[in-house]
């Protein structure tokens, strides 16, 4: 069994809105480079892992975040978990950790997001997940304060707001 790596919730967002097929074109960034998500966790082989499978993990995970339909959501996310064959156990302090079977590194990447999801999920459920509400956005954020979050940033706020305005000055 292998620990499954511990994935930030940061980390996790910017690997969707980074390599996520749908963000990218709503923001016209097909035709950029891949942005560089800095060091790829502690996972063993990160340095192997290739754009196709960055692009087909962020792509799963948009689903999470951009999906209304809680039951599409629950199984989209139970795949990801009978994907990444995640066992849990406790450490010598009685916090949770999680080990899996799964070697490759794509699927160790899988499983701590996996994982990280989990403890999103635990403390706010469905509604900590969500996408922008931009005209030409489509990124995903995590409403971790609990807030009612609308927008994946301040830009995107304020966009929306200058467009508002706008629309009443008309």
């Amino acid at each position: 069994m292998t620990a499954v790596p511990h994935v930030p919730t940061s980390w996790l967002v910017e690997l969707v809105n980074g390599y996520g097929s749908r963000p990218r074109a709503a923001a016209a960034r097909t035709d950029e480079p891949y942005p560089d998500l800095g060091p790829l966790v502690d996972l063993p082989g990160a340095t192997t892992l290739g754009e196709r499978g960055l692009v087909d993990l962020a792509d799963r995970l948009w689903l999470l975040f951009a999906s209304t339909d809680p039951s599409e959501r629950a199984t989209v996310m139970n795949d990801l978990l009978v994907r990444s064959r995640l066992t849990p156990y406790l450490d010598h302090e009685a916090r949770t950790c999680w080990s899996t079977s799964v070697t490759a590194p794509d699927e160790l990447l899988a499983a701590g997001c996996a994982t990280t999801l989990m403890e999103v999920l635990a403390h706010g459920g469905w509604r900590r997940l969500g996408t922008c509400e931009g005209e030409d956005c489509q990124d995903a954020h995590l409403d971790l304060p609990g807030r009612s979050r609308r927008y994946c940033s301040t830009t995107c706020l304020n966009r929306a707001r200058v467009r508002a305005y706008r629309a009443r000055r008309r």
